[in-house]
């Protein structure tokens, strides 16, 4: 089932305001200057700086030349004139449609709804017409499937699409009363990979119903489904129009209107889409590429046709249709042909430019709408489609757009703006807000990659640049460092350039200075970024580096939520490093990542669990064996690292460490250390019976096995209402009551109340309270003028005990198998008198 504003033609009445009022509101807008810095008036054309973009600008004006028809139709001579429909609730249908076939198709039909923001209406002021579902629909006649196969391949050539099996896939069948109509909208995409939207109208007596399709707010193209020539009658009929396109069906003036909707989609296997029509416009571009100057290699293109964020996401650049696919095509064929220090980096790109107003009463001109907020931020996609990263507000940059289409500002921006309006609330006044939002091709040089991804993407983003440039040339290397550098100072750029085979340690720490530049408070760092840099410190091999990176980075690495993700580059780290080079700014980093003490000692293990032998593992067993002893005896017992303690207690050949964890878990109370016992007691029965530490570890053990004895003694008893070991210290008479083996007391002879509510409340105070080794329901009951409560005793206390008894004898047994011959008993040993 599809969503709203999948299920039905999109249209919204803010898009279709007066020139005039429309024009109000650019002026407005726009008063200050037009999204990304563009500069001129609403009437004014838009015009690229710098030689080779206004060059590439007239090469791209001829794109339009191989895009594709924006819309066509006529007679579709290659399609029966009896299609042989057949309706699910109707039968066959004749055509041109009768009168009578046409009410019993509205009665089996629905109403066409519409789509508007993210409603879908009903409302035949802008929409008056039935429907009928795709799958309730046949053909018979099979000369009609051999003719949309014909008329698939004229829409593919006639859209750009030469060579490629487009799909037409019904969508819905349409029927026009008179008065029918549709006001102007916009389809939006019902299938995967849909680009354009197919009309089929079968022979039809009906008057009126043009379909208008229009390309601008001055160019419209009317199809009359050959009422104009006298054969609508007596011939189907067909319409193309991008889904895009703005189009409305013109009202029914007589008689009734079959239309069958078809919804133009590529094939999922597709997208090897023909580009040699593209080459005469390519070597020219290629040319100007190939002219471009440090300052002038950057440039923005947008899109004329719209898409929605689901076909950019899946497609990429594989979603462009019509003029749009051209340019990009040629582009990308123009880049392919330029050497690699001229090459060009391409972004999907999605504008958003946001404008918020409040209404000052005291002022009069611009109707008193006062501006105050002017926003401006880029969401970036490979030309795969793949998200990348986002320009924040602070970031934007602006941006020098082609205009191949020699548009007016206004004509760029103006239809595609939505505005939303927000009444007074109290003393706040009235409150406007504008959202204006387009999709562009972004480039610049790849010689700029870096440095841009860092200042207009993302660090993680820059960083996968900086590594693709480990193995360039020493030339782009060296305009990589001082790119870098020039974000933090330009005092250093000349100190930082470079000419080397591959990036070495000046480079990574200019990156990293950019990166703290450029990184705000607000923002979050990402494991990928971290391990990233690590990855490249270790291969530039400067020892020195590992504490620029961290010193600078360390309240945002405090802020990550997993920092365990961090501990395989920071092996990699240890591995690569002399230990004394590096050991005290890993322990003070794993000190100061951590938010307790636990945590300190979690990461240190860890780190040193993922290390060979070495000095470096050594002290990171050491630090965590200090930092065991440290800890409050429940807080390390039921801790989550408490197993890799022991494991490397015993396996480190270091006795400090193995005696010092021991000494701490001798003194612990024997009931807090079951977590540890089943660790400690699993690595023991892999050790050697005669060794010294197999020794201690069973010496614990069995102060574990003693206690449990206890416990089970204590717990292994029949039932009884007896709770001798309650405790109720506000009461010594119902402490005394929960000591023996009555069922129930009540408080009458003990304490009693004056009102009903004053019982009550005792009662609910005595239920919630802490029930220390006792189960009980406490009510409130009596009569005029002595209230009291009543205390039942449950056998919940009792059930608590008998799982405590099981999961003890469960533990015993399980210890007494994998220590066979320890039994528990009170009886000194050798370990015991150390």
């Amino acid at each position: 089932m599809k969503s709203s504003d999948e299920s039905s033609d999109e249209y919204s009445s803010e898009d279709y305001h007066s020139d005039e009022f429309v024009d109000d509101d650019e002026h407005r807008d726009f008063k200050r200057s037009w999204p990304f810095g563009s500069k001129g008036k609403a009437t004014d054309v838009l015009a690229p700086s710098g030689a080779a973009c206004l060059q590439m600008n007239k090469i791209l004006a001829r794109a339009e030349e191989s895009a594709g028809d924006f819309t066509f139709g006529g007679q579709a001579d290659m399609l029966p004139v009896a299609p042989g429909i057949k309706v699910e609730g109707v039968g066959s249908i004749p055509v041109p449609l009768t009168e009578d076939i046409a009410r019993k198709l509205i009665a089996v039909g629905e109403k066409s709804p519409f789509g508007r923001k993210h409603e879908t209406l009903i409302d035949e002021n802008v929409r008056k017409s039935w429907q009928l579902e795709s799958n309730r629909v046949e053909f018979k006649n099979p000369m009609w499937h051999t003719g949309m196969e014909i008329l698939s391949a004229t829409i593919a050539d006639r859209l750009g699409y030469e060579g490629v099996p487009l799909q037409c896939m019904l969508y819905k069948v349409l029927v026009y009363a008179e008065g029918g109509h549709f006001t102007k909208h916009k389809d939006t995409e019902k299938e995967d990979g849909m680009i354009a939207t197919l009309v089929i109208q079968p022979p039809s007596l009906h008057e009126g119903g043009d379909l208008v399709v229009y390309r601008d707010r001055t160019t419209a193209y009317r199809h009359d489904f050959g009422k104009k020539d006298g054969t609508a009658a007596y011939l189907p009929h067909f319409a193309v129009h991008y889904a895009d396109a703005e189009h409305a069906l013109e009202k029914v003036t007589k008689g009734y209107r079959l239309a069958l909707v078809y919804s133009i989609c590529l094939p999922r296997t597709m997208r090897h889409l023909c580009r040699d029509h593209y080459q005469p416009l390519s070597d020219d571009l290629a040319s100007a590429i190939r002219t471009m100057q440090d300052g002038d290699d950057s440039f923005a293109l947008l899109l004329s046709h719209q898409y929605t964020e689901k076909s950019i996401g899946e497609l990429g650049t594989r979603a462009l249709k019509g003029v749009d696919r051209a340019r990009f095509h040629a582009l990308e064929e123009a880049n392919n042909a330029v050497t690699t220090d001229k090459k060009l980096c391409f972004y999907i790109a999605q504008l958003h430019h946001t404008l918020k107003f409040y209404y000052d009463y005291d002022k009069t001109e611009d109707d008193g709408w006062e501006e105050y907020r002017d926003e401006a931020s880029i969401v970036f996609r490979s030309t795969s489609g793949e998200y990348i990263g986002s320009s924040p507000v602070s970031k934007s940059p602006q941006l020098n757009f082609l205009n191949p289409g020699q548009e007016t500002h206004g004509h760029l921006w103006r239809p595609y703006g939505s505005s939303t309006y927000e009444g007074e609330h109290g003393n706040e006044a009235s409150e406007k807000c504008t959202k204006y939002s387009r999709y562009a091709i972004i480039t610049w040089s790849s010689k700029q990659s870096v440095e841009n991804a860092l200042k207009f993407i993302s660090e993680d983003f820059a960083l996968k640049m900086l590594q693709q440039e480990k193995h360039r040339e020493s030339e782009s290397f060296g305009a990589f460092t001082d790119a870098a550098s020039k974000i933090i100072s330009e005092d250093i750029a000349a100190v930082v350039r470079r000419c080397q085979t591959s990036i070495d340690a000046t480079a990574i720490r200019s990156f990293i200075d950019a990166v703290r530049k450029q990184h705000h408070w607000f923002m979050q760092l990402s494991i990928s970024f971290c391990t990233g840099v690590c990855a490249l410190v270790v291969d530039v091999g400067d020892p020195t580096l590992v504490g620029h990176f961290f010193k600078l980075f360390l309240e945002d690495l405090k802020k990550l939520t997993d920092k365990e993700a961090l501990i395989p580059a920071l092996a990699d780290i240890v591995r690569s490093f002399d230990w004394e080079a590096i050991g005290k700014t890993v322990l003070g980093l794993l000190a100061d990542l951590a938010d307790t003490s636990v945590m300190e000692m979690n990461l240190t293990l860890q780190l040193a669990d993922g290390l060979d032998k070495g000095p470096g593992q050594s002290a990171l067993l050491n630090a965590a064996a200090r930092k065991a002893v440290s800890l409050d005896d429940a807080e390390l017992c039921y801790s989550k690292p408490v197993g890799l303690l022991w494991k490397w207690a015993i396996r480190s050949e270091d006795n400090h460490i193995f005696e010092s964890v021991v000494a701490k878990f001798k003194r612990i109370d024997p009931s807090l250390l079951r977590p540890s016992i089943e660790e400690s007691s699993h690595l023991a029965t892999e050790m050697n019976e005669l060794d010294a530490k197999f020794a201690v570890v069973v010496f614990i053990v069995e102060k574990r096995i003693k206690w449990l004895n206890h416990q089970v003694r204590a717990l292994d008893k029949p039932f009884s209402w007896k709770m001798p070991d309650a405790s109720f210290p506000e009461c010594t008479e119902v402490e005394s009551f929960l000591h023996g083996p009555e069922v129930s007391l009540n408080t009458a002879e003990i304490l009693s109340f004056g009102h009903i509510q004053d019982a009550r409340n005792c009662a609910a105070k005595w239920q919630n309270k802490l029930q220390l080794n006792a189960s009980f329901e406490v009510e409130a009951g009596g009569s005029a003028g002595k209230f009291f409560v009543t205390i039942m005793k449950t056998r919940r206390w009792f059930s608590i005990r008998q799982e405590k008894l099981r999961r003890h004898k469960e533990e015993l047994s399980l210890l007494l198998q994998r220590f066979s011959g320890l039994s528990g008993s009170d009886h000194s040993t050798a370990e015991e008198e150390k």
